[in-house]
């Protein structure tokens, strides 16, 4: 017999083996019941005044405005050096650093 055919049909062998006795050598997998659904201990209704003054919080908001800003296009770089352009946005941005209580106002109630 040739030994390369040899080597051959034995890798196969124990690839079939190992593919057919999956079930023995297998990955074992945690079995968990089902999430335990617990109830809240609390809750707040934030739609109310009540539950604004329970979480110590205040409701805020700030008209927004429709600007006209300037930009680059796309370059050949793909990369915002092409030529000047002018686009909108919208202002205020709540997550720039400046933003605060002095461009907010609180709604009434």
């Amino acid at each position: 017999m040739n030994p390369k055919r040899y080597l051959y049909t034995t890798w196969i062998s124990i690839i079939l083996i190992l593919a057919f006795s999956r079930g023995q050598w297998g990955v074992v997998t945690q079995v968990v019941s089902e999430v335990p659904a617990l109830r809240p201990e609390a809750g707040a209704n934030l739609a109310t005044p009540e539950g604004v003054a329970l979480m110590k919080t205040a409701w805020r908001y700030s008209d927004a405005q429709i600007v006209e800003v300037g930009f680059n296009e796309p370059g050949a770089d793909r990369r915002p050096s092409g030529p000047a352009n002018r686009t909108y946005d919208s202002m205020p941005h709540a997550g720039a650093a400046n933003f605060g209580p002095t461009q907010t106002r609180f709604p009434r109630g």
